[in-house]
């Protein structure tokens, strides 16, 4: 979902950073794994993060305060999976 708002919103650099991201996701190791859950972490919020971009959809469909709307549901969706695969990760330690 990451992927298509942000080529929605013009962005395909970022859209392809993202999706090249989580194919590298599925092929981690664990403690790759656990690196690249930090990395997402510091990704989505603060600063200059994902949470941070500034989206003006380039699409009739979507208007700006959807773009935000999906954005920042997006960012909450991510968090909370990264959270709940580190806690996993934790258990089988």
């Amino acid at each position: 979902e990451v992927k298509e708002l942000l080529l929605a919103c013009g962005l395909p650099h970022k859209a392809k950073w993202f999706s090249d991201f989580q194919v590298n996701l599925k092929d981690a190791s664990i403690p790759e794994l656990c690196e690249m859950l930090n990395k997402l972490d510091s990704i989505l919020g603060g600063m200059g993060s994902f949470a941070d971009i500034p989206l003006t959809p380039s699409v009739d469909n979507m208007t700006v305060q959807q773009a935000r709307n999906l954005q920042w549901e997006l960012a909450e969706k991510i968090g909370n999976e990264v959270t709940s695969l580190r806690n996993k990760l934790e258990r089988q330690k």
